[in-house]
């Protein structure tokens, strides 16, 4: 546990503000805490005289599981070299709907391009038959 503590003091020496992080450095935090928590936890779970009141090997896990979905999966994702403070997370629902928004208004564009194409190729003929006249009123 001591060469993880060491890891994330040297982490920490690169960071002033938290949002300025990088997601890598997320990521490795939480790999760090991840190291670190499982060892205290199999370090407490040894201690006879707290086992009452430890984590069971069930709950242990159970983070475990979280932190490695965190650290595998949640900010790596993100496939940015940008700050924390730039990053959103999008829920797919909400992409799935700008999706459908955008394809309904490009068909919506089409339809209205068309009706002014329309109204310009008109006025076009129109401009072409006053000129034919250019003395009438």
């Amino acid at each position: 546990m001591f060469a993880e503590i060491a890891q994330l003091r040297a982490l920490l020496g690169q960071v002033n503000d938290p949002l300025d992080m990088r997601t890598y450095q997320i990521s490795e935090f939480l790999d760090l805490f991840r190291t670190i928590s499982r060892e205290l936890f199999e370090s407490i779970a040894i201690d006879a005289e707290v086992a009452s009141t430890s984590l069971s090997v069930a709950e242990i896990e159970k983070v475990d599981r979280i932190f490695a979905e965190l650290s595998d999966n949640f900010f790596p994702m993100a496939h940015s070299q940008e700050a924390l403070r730039q990053l959103q997370i999008v829920e797919r629902r909400s992409i799935a709907e700008s999706l459908q928004f955008m394809t309904a208004l490009k068909v919506e564009l089409v339809h209205l391009t068309n009706h002014v194409s329309y109204v310009v190729d008109h006025a076009e003929r129109v401009g072409q038959d006053l000129l034919r006249y250019p003395n009438q009123p």
